[in-house]
């Protein structure tokens, strides 16, 4: 298949979130799938809405909303305003203002692009939920959960969590995790951990961290200490501060202390000083 080789890179580029190079080959590959395909074919102008939140994520909002505004725009003029992409065009551009802390017309896009994309019904209940309305938070959560998101049954559990609902958190952060969210795992064996399940926390802490989820290596790694399993302790800790996590060098820091490892204590706990400012 012509361009498969490109297609490939930049889903490989997604995946390490390395935007500014996606948006690099994407960008580069464009002009080239508009002439073998057309400006108005569906592929070409999704892969302009691709390449403009692949500049929000790159922190180049600026650039994400032109490019976002004029997909848009062709987007409604040749696919017609019922087709789903352009729900993704407005989503592009409400995070892009989002970005710009231009917050109040952020809202107004989100609240478009929700009428038809799970995504923005995820960040327009969080937005909600920042600006202190945790009831319209969980209308849209809940609309986007009934979708199948993985991100909005997480956000009701830890919705559930502050609200002092631990069985209702648990609920919906095993209905995320079981769908593969990692964040929803952690959060899950954070709770479960609290309930005294130590062993089944520690399984979805693994789980978690095997998907590179820090916040579950470090939680793995100081209940392998706490359980008189060191070497395991040090293996994950050692993994969450080499990915740059603060409170993991803090933690292997204090590991080597009490092992009697003085220069890797001082070590860690200088990056860890480094890193914190």
């Amino acid at each position: 298949m012509e361009f498969s080789d490109e297609l490939a890179r930049i889903h490989e580029l997604f995946d390490t979130e390395d935007y500014t190079e996606a948006a690099g080959v994407l960008g580069a590959l464009l002009p080239r799938l508009a002439e073998a395909l057309g400006e108005e074919h569906e592929d070409v102008l999704h892969a302009r809405v691709v390449l403009a939140q692949a500049h929000n994520s790159a922190n180049e909002p600026e650039r994400a909303l032109a490019l976002g505004q004029r997909a848009l725009s062709d987007i409604e003029a040749h696919l017609g305003a019922d087709h789903p992409l352009r729900a993704r065009a407005q989503l592009v551009i409400a995070r892009g203002l989002v970005q710009l802390n231009r917050i109040d017309q952020a809202e107004e896009w989100y609240r478009r692009a929700a009428v038809d994309e799970p995504e923005a019904m995820v960040d327009l209940g969080l937005l909600r939920y920042q600006r202190g309305d945790r009831l319209e938070a969980a209308v849209w959560w809940r609309r986007a959960a009934g979708t199948g998101n993985d991100r909005a049954m997480s956000n009701l559990g830890y919705l559930h969590r502050q609200e002092g609902s631990p069985g209702r958190a648990e609920a919906w952060y095993r209905r995320a995790a079981n769908r593969g969210n990692p964040e929803a795992m952690n959060s899950l064996g954070c709770l479960l951990f609290e309930e005294g399940e130590a062993e089944e926390a520690g399984s979805w802490f693994r789980r978690a961290a095997h998907r590179g989820n820090v916040s579950a290596m470090v939680n793995l790694g100081l209940l392998h200490w706490h359980t008189d399993d060191p070497d395991e302790a040090e293996r994950w800790l050692r993994r969450a501060a080499l990915a740059g996590d603060t409170h993991a060098m803090h933690e292997l820091a204090r590991y080597y202390r009490d092992t009697g490892d003085a220069d890797r204590a001082e070590e860690w706990s200088r990056r860890a000083a480094e890193a914190d400012h």
